[in-house]
C-alpha cells in the first residue's frame, strides 16, 4: 500500500509507505511526551505475504488501516 504525499515545501512528492508513516508518527508522539510502540508484522489472512508497520498507543492501534496484521514476536 503506497500513497503519494505532496510536500508543503514545494520539494515534490514523496512515497508514504506504512514504515515511513509509522516512523514519523512514532517520533511525533514521543516528542509530545507519549509512549507509543512501533510494530512490524504480516497479514493475518491467507494469501500473499504482506508486511506492514504500524504504531500503537496504550495497546490500541491508531489507524483503522492497521487492522488485520499480526506483529512479529521477539
Amino acid at each position: 500500500e503506497h500513497e503519494t504525499v505532496c510536500g508543503q515545501s514545494g520539494a515534490g512528492a514523496v512515497e508514504a509507505t506504512c514504515l515511513r508513516r509509522s516512523l514519523l508518527l512514532h517520533g511525533w508522539l514521543r516528542w509530545r511526551g507519549l509512549r507509543p510502540t512501533l510494530h512490524l508484522g504480516v497479514t493475518e489472512r491467507a494469501g500473499p505475504f504482506l508486511a506492514h508497520a504500524w504504531v500503537e498507543l496504550e495497546d490500541q492501534r491508531l489507524l483503522a488501516s492497521d487492522e488485520g496484521y499480526h506483529p512479529f514476536r521477539r
